[in-house]
């Protein structure tokens, strides 16, 4: 069978193509092996997620209509966060087959993968070669802080808010910068309203720089027109967005959003982060944010200084979620380093090596370059969950077995102290999905209490430290906890430090200084016990209000 000349051109340029976009394949292939190494390993969703859980079981049980309030914790905290996220895990569920459970651990990996493929378009819109966006989406790709918190089970809302962002950016900045039709504002509006209604940082992450491509393009003359088009874009965005703020707006007015907006983390010195030795958390030595920082000298040099000054501008705008926006233009100012700076370096090593011994091509070294960059990010992205701040681990076999046990032999209603040991709450796995798996109220978990605004979510996060502060202080530590916050209890659950994930190594070794104490007390019954936890019931007598709901 003989290939006609219009079937052999098409396979020679799909093969050239191929070829062409390799670096750009392989990159995606890294990326998501990385990403994808993680969630299989484990058989829960990493980290968080049991908030979001217990709310796509609300929204299933609600037939999709949006609830009032979550069942969460007590059901006490407003049904207000962006919903896109839960949808989509609420109609992955319903396929046969698939659990809740499942969609919250997998979904977020899909979202973070699509990011990747995302990112490419964006970077070569923003950057000047295909070679600069292949080497951007390999930066990206191993950025730990572009995929740690998006993969755990809490990425269900924050990894497709972090794709919208991605697609809304890519054509505000072909709308802003570049005089692109009324078309791609349009578009950029509706991602950014996408964004907003996955998760409400990853919209302001768009806003903030389509302010600054507003700010910095609009230089060149054409101030009102850029402004009157991002001002356009907005409208979308609020527009599309509108069924889920205006419904939270008629039902609880502004207090959801006035409390949320306050848990951003801002202080005057907020924005010396940007500058700080890993603003990606890099677990090794911070190479791709070095070269970053060496981006930025090229950037100002091109004149290119609102990429210069992006990251920057969201440490400013948002701090608490900087860390994982700020990765786009990180990675694009790596990108800008390796191409521009080492490769000029290499190319000017090459003519200082004349005709001796003949040294590798430049393109030989820049490779080679390259092959060493990626397998050091590589490696040290695979060693992520070392970082005492990583949320890559999940909840453990033995205390899911301490919560089945719970859900069999404690009233509903009943309410516990759970004291891991762990003082940061974004990390502490049990304390969250307690609530979501038992249906009984962790009286210290801070997840949900963003939407509140008495008690503020600071006094809240600071209480939780306190109580687990009480880990390896004894019985009197709680006793003075209680009579501070003025909470009441049932159980007291313990982990003991095999159990805590990143402090082990820094505490005393089993069993705990406050498991010790429960134990001796009178007023406390051992009720359960395995290899990572204690249960202790309070006697009737010692709290009158135990179990109130």
């Amino acid at each position: 069978m003989q290939i006609g000349p219009g079937a052999r051109a098409f396979v020679q340029r799909s093969v050239r193509a191929l070829v062409e976009y390799l670096p750009l394949i392989g990159a995606i292939a890294c990326g998501v092996t990385v990403r994808a190494v993680y969630v299989v390993g484990a058989d829960f969703p990493l980290n968080d997620g049991g908030m979001f859980y217990s709310a796509v079981q609300d929204l299933k049980a609600s037939h999709y209509a949006l609830p009032e309030y979550m069942s969460y914790n007590g059901g006490q905290i407003p049904f207000a966060y962006p919903p896109l996220g839960l949808y989509i895990a609420a109609a992955f569920s319903s396929v046969p087959g698939i659990s809740v459970l499942a969609a919250v651990r997998f979904l977020p990996l899909l979202f973070s993968c699509l990011t990747l493929a995302a990112f490419y378009p964006l970077a070569r819109t923003m950057l000047h070669s295909r070679r600069q966006a292949f080497v951007a989406v390999w930066v990206f790709a191993l950025l730990p802080r572009a995929f740690d918190w998006e993969i755990v089970g809490g990425g269900l809302t924050r990894s497709p808010g972090f794709l919208f962002a991605l697609v809304a950016l890519t054509f505000g900045y072909r709308a802003l910068a570049e005089d692109g039709s009324r078309r791609q504002g349009i578009t950029c509006g509706l991602a950014t309203g996408l964004a907003l209604l996955a998760h409400l940082e990853m919209a302001w992450f768009v806003a903030a720089s389509l302010a600054l491509f507003t700010a910095m393009h609009g230089q060149r003359g054409r101030f009102r027109s850029r402004a009157a088009t991002t001002a356009g874009i907005l409208v979308v965005a609020v527009a599309v967005s509108s069924p889920w703020w205006v419904t939270n707006l008629v039902r609880f007015g502004a207090d959801p959003f006035l409390a949320a907006a306050s848990t951003g983390g801002h202080s005057s010195l907020s924005f010396l982060a940007a500058v700080g030795p890993s603003p990606a958390d890099e677990t090794l030595f911070p190479v791709l944010t070095a070269l970053a920082l060496l981006g930025v000298l090229i950037a100002a040099n091109r004149r290119d200084y609102w990429l210069a000054v992006w990251p920057l501008v969201l440490f400013i705008a948002d701090p608490r979620k900087a860390s994982t926006s700020a990765c786009v233009p990180l990675a694009l100012l790596a990108a800008m380093a390796v191409c521009e700076g080492i490769g000029r370096v290499l190319a000017a090593q090459q003519s200082r090596d004349g005709d001796g011994e003949p040294p590798m091509s430049w393109t030989g070294r820049q490779r080679a370059f390259g092959y060493c960059l990626m397998g050091f990010g590589y490696l040290a992205a695979l060693l992520s969950p070392i970082s005492p701040r990583s949320p890559l681990h999940s909840l453990s076999p033995p205390a899911r077995d301490s919560i089945a046990w719970i859900v069999q032999e404690t009233e509903p209603g009943s309410r516990f102290a759970v004291v891991t040991g762990n003082p940061l709450w974004a990390t502490d796995a049990a304390s969250e999905w307690f609530p979501a798996l038992t249906g009984r109220v962790s009286i210290a978990t801070p997840q949900g209490r963003e939407w509140l605004r008495n008690p503020s979510f600071k006094s809240t996060t600071e209480s939780f430290e306190d109580l687990q502060a009480c880990h390896d202080s004894g019985l009197s530590c709680l006793d003075e906890w209680q009579a501070r916050t003025g909470a009441t209890f049932g159980y007291v659950l313990v982990t003991n430090n095999s159990a805590i994930r990143h402090f082990t190594a820094s505490k005393q070794s089993v069993p705990v200084a406050l498991a010790v104490a429960l134990g001796e007390s009178p007023d406390y019954e051992l009720v359960f016990r395995n290899s990572t936890t204690s249960i202790y019931r309070r006697a009737s007598g010692a709290d009158n209000a135990s179990s109130a709901p």
